[in-house]
C-alpha cells in the first residue's frame, strides 16, 4: 500500500517531517541531495531519540551542504559515502521497519515548493523489504564519512 503527494506546495516535505518526527526505532536513507534545514533538524532529533540515523550519500556529493553533514556526525547519526562508481539516481528514507519513503522529491531548498515532485509513503512490507535491500547493497560498499571529502 502507497499513498502519494504531489508538489508544488508542502505535501511532501510535511510527510517527510512528520515520518521522521514520529520514528521511535531508526531512520535510514539513501541520498544524493540533502539541503533543507527543516528535515536536517527532524533527522537531528531522530538521531538524539531514537540514537540510530543512517545515512548514505553519493561519492559526489553535490549541492551537499557538509556543515550539516558534520552536524548530524556530532548528534551521533552514521554518515556514509557510497564509494561505488556509478552515482544514486534514487533517493529515500527506511523508517522503523514500517515506511519506505521514496519519489522524486528532493531534500534541497527551493526544490520543495517551487517545482512539481512526488513522494510516496509505501507501508507495504514486500516493497519495504526491496527498498531495504537496495539499502543493504550500498551499505555494503560506503565508507564512513570524514571531513574534508573526499578524504586526502
Amino acid at each position: 500500500m502507497a499513498a502519494s503527494y504531489f508538489s508544488p506546495g508542502t505535501a511532501p516535505k510535511t510527510q517527510i517531517l512528520t515520518r521522521i518526527g514520529a520514528s521511535s526505532s531508526y531512520v535510514a536513507g539513501l541520498l544524493y541531495s540533502y539541503e533543507d534545514g527543516d528535515i536536517h533538524d527532524a533527522l537531528v532529533a531522530a538521531q538524539v531519540r531514537t540514537g540510530l540515523v543512517y545515512l548514505i550519500f553519493d561519492h559526489r556529493i553535490p549541492f551537499l551542504e557538509k556543515t550539516r553533514l558534520n552536524e548530524l556526525q556530532d548528534a551521533g547519526a552514521v554518515i556514509l559515502i557510497d564509494r561505488f562508481e556509478r552515482s544514486i539516481r534514487s533517493q529515500y528514507l527506511l523508517i522503523d521497519d514500517i515506511y519506505a519513503v521514496s519519489g522524486s522529491f528532493l531534500y534541497s531548498i527551493p526544490f520543495p515548493t517551487k517545482y512539481a515532485s512526488a513522494l510516496d509513503v509505501i507501508t507495504d512490507s514486500g516493497q519495504f523489504s526491496d527498498y531495504y535491500n537496495d539499502w543493504q547493497i550500498h551499505y555494503d560498499h560506503a565508507d564512513l564519512y570524514v571531513d574534508p571529502w573526499p578524504p586526502d
